[in-house]
């Protein structure tokens, strides 16, 4: 294996859907990589448990918490989250890549202060 690198930022912007089973990968590739690991986290305040067909999703429909994030980074340098309600900050498009960059800004904010 490589040399690793000093520090890394790492930018978790989307749906909260799939975090339980995504995260462990994300920290595991991460830290593999960098020795210092700084995690920025932006999801929306509501999630389902899938999106489409958007009539059967809103039934899956509920809040996101807190603590659903920062349990997952427990021993991790978790700098900064935020969660956005949707309804107020976005106009209602179909599925576009909008919402993912929407909320990669927020990230990005975060990290550059």
């Amino acid at each position: 294996m490589s040399k690793k690198i000093n520090r890394m930022a790492v930018l978790l912007c989307g749906e909260l859907r799939t975090w339980d089973q995504a995260s462990s990968y994300i920290f595991e590739f991460a830290e593999n990589i960098a020795d210092q690991v700084d995690y920025y986290f932006v999801t929306w305040d509501k999630t389902r448990t899938f999106w489409w067909p958007e009539h059967h999703s809103e039934k899956t429909s509920r809040s996101v918490t807190a603590e659903e994030i920062t349990s997952k980074f427990q021993g991790r340098n978790l700098v900064n989250y935020k969660l956005i309600d949707q309804e107020k900050t976005q106009p209602r498009y179909n599925i576009t890549i909008y919402y993912q960059s929407y909320l990669a800004k927020f990230a990005k904010t975060f990290k550059r202060r």
